[in-house]
């Protein structure tokens, strides 16, 4: 019937027209998400590219921190050496004023000093007239010395010095007494070798060693000394020795006769 006709092909534009819309809408869902996706796509990457010139600017900004710290420390060491030529500049004008008084000291000065001088060369070559006179006195005097006491003194080649008296024995003045005299390993003066032997050498070796305070000063001349008077000793005491025998053997004789 025409009512049938009508509604089935109204039913078709109907079911025609679902399918018509349904096309469009999932290519209207399909275009959309299509352009979310890139929006997001986009979206990441600006973020990414915000991030990276967040960092880089980050950096720069540390970097312009060090710089000014950088700058703020030197701007203040210059300040610093600034006040400073100040001062030293105040004290240059200042010293300035003075500067024509010190060159008029240091012109008296200079001139006292060469009136000194002038002096001193004077003092010298006198000095040095005495001490020609002097020394040739004292030249004099030890050989003189030398010759009355018969005295000699010999450097020897193992560090000892060797010392030779003459004129002790009145009788043979030119007899030879001598001893040698040397620092051992432990800087104590020892005595090698004596001739002829005397009997207190080992007291006047512990005296050299050990000297007190009131004889440091001029201790081996005073050593010397008293080897020189034991050797004299020696001699008298050989002498009575000789002169004790002699006796006895003139009595013995007169008793045998």
């Amino acid at each position: 019937p025409p009512l049938f006709a009508m509604i089935a092909e109204t039913s078709f534009e109907i079911n025609t027209e679902m399918q018509r819309f349904q096309q469009e809408l999932k290519h209207f869902s399909d275009t959309v998400v299509t352009s979310i996706n890139k929006l997001g796509s986009e979206c990441r990457s600006m973020l990414e590219q915000n991030g990276e010139i967040r960092k880089k600017l980050e950096n720069r900004e540390a970097q312009l921190q060090f710089k000014l710290v950088d700058k703020t420390k030197a701007l203040s060491a210059l300040q610093s050496r600034v006040k400073d030529l100040e001062v030293q500049r105040t004290k240059l004008e200042a010293n300035s004023k003075s500067i024509p008084d010190d060159i008029a000291n240091m012109k008296m000065k200079s001139e006292k000093i060469r009136e000194d001088l002038q002096k001193l060369e004077a003092e010298i070559e006198s000095a040095k007239r005495i001490e020609e006179t002097d020394t040739k006195s004292v030249r004099e005097q030890c050989e003189l010395f030398r010759k009355r006491t018969g005295m000699e003194i010999m450097k020897l080649d193992h560090g000892a010095i060797q010392i030779n008296f003459q004129q002790i024995d009145k009788e043979k003045p030119e007899k030879l007494f001598s001893f040698q005299i040397k620092l051992d390993a432990d800087r104590k003066y020892v005595v090698p070798m004596c001739n002829p032997s005397i009997q207190n050498l080992d007291k006047y070796l512990e005296e050299l060693n050990n000297p007190g305070n009131e004889k440091k000063v001029g201790i081996f001349a005073w050593f010397i000394q008293k080897m020189r008077r034991e050797f004299q000793k020696y001699v008298t005491e050989m002498k009575k020795g000789i002169e004790e025998e002699e006796a006895k053997a003139r009595s013995n004789v007169s008793y045998i006769l």
